[in-house]
């Protein structure tokens, strides 16, 4: 079996599930309505996804650094002050523990890979972690 996957921004996700919804509605092939039904519930679990994971990051580099407030575009360093130390040996395994709650969420498959220093010594900013993770279950 083919897979078939393709980009969208968030908005364009949500305009998408409308458009969706509306087809669903409208449709009397079953056919027709499980192919969409299944579209829609993928759509929806990826955009859940995203936002869960980011809430989840904000969650964790909070707790890290004892500060609120975080954007995307806050530094890890400056910003949050987290020390070079704990992105590098503290950072890795809270991501990894990050990840198996996410899996365990959502119901996926954990990553194979897990996430080592390597990754996390070049983190600058927050939106790093966020990717890495969101990555691990592209």
């Amino acid at each position: 079996m083919n897979k078939i996957s393709f980009e969208l921004t968030d908005k364009e996700a949500q305009e998408l599930l409308k458009v969706l919804q509306v087809i669903y509605q409208n449709n009397g092939n079953t056919t027709v309505k499980a192919a969409i039904g299944k579209l829609h519930k993928e759509v929806k679990f990826d955009l859940w996804k995203g936002d869960y994971i980011k809430q989840m990051v904000y969650k964790l580099l909070s707790n890290m650094s004892g500060k609120t407030g975080l954007k995307d575009s806050t530094t890890l360093l400056n910003g949050l002050q987290i020390s070079k130390h704990n992105i590098v040996y503290q950072l890795p395994r809270r991501c990894n523990i990050l990840i198996l709650k996410v899996a365990k969420a959502g119901k996926l498959p954990i990553p194979p890979n897990k996430i080592t220093h390597l990754d996390t010594i070049k983190f600058k900013k927050v939106v790093d972690v966020t990717n890495l993770i969101l990555n691990a279950y592209a």
